[in-house]
């Protein structure tokens, strides 16, 4: 679980922020405010609105194939932390 404490939450503000600007880090922002947006800037699986975090819902690694440029809004969804993490951990264990 160590592994996991680093992961990032999002700071809506800076977010927010973020999306104001015209380069790829300002159109990444926008994607996941739309995500936020789309998911009631809650967490898919139990609706905590703290520690909020963009999951994808198909992994995006080497091993699969799929990286970044294969981003698409609907293979995302907005997790917590905790739900994240405990994803991540049964996803692994599978």
């Amino acid at each position: 679980m160590t592994a996991c404490k680093g992961m990032p939450t999002i700071d809506i503000d800076k977010l927010e922020e973020s999306c104001k600007k015209r380069n790829s880090s300002g159109r990444r922002a926008r994607r996941k405010y739309s995500i936020l947006k789309r998911d009631d800037f809650r967490c898919t699986n139990c609706n905590s609105k703290t520690e909020l975090t963009i999951a994808h819902i198909k992994p995006l690694n080497k091993s699969n194939g799929r990286n970044m440029s294969d981003f698409k809004l609907n293979e995302c969804k907005v997790l917590c932390r905790r739900c994240h993490i405990n994803e991540e951990h049964s996803t692994k264990e599978a």
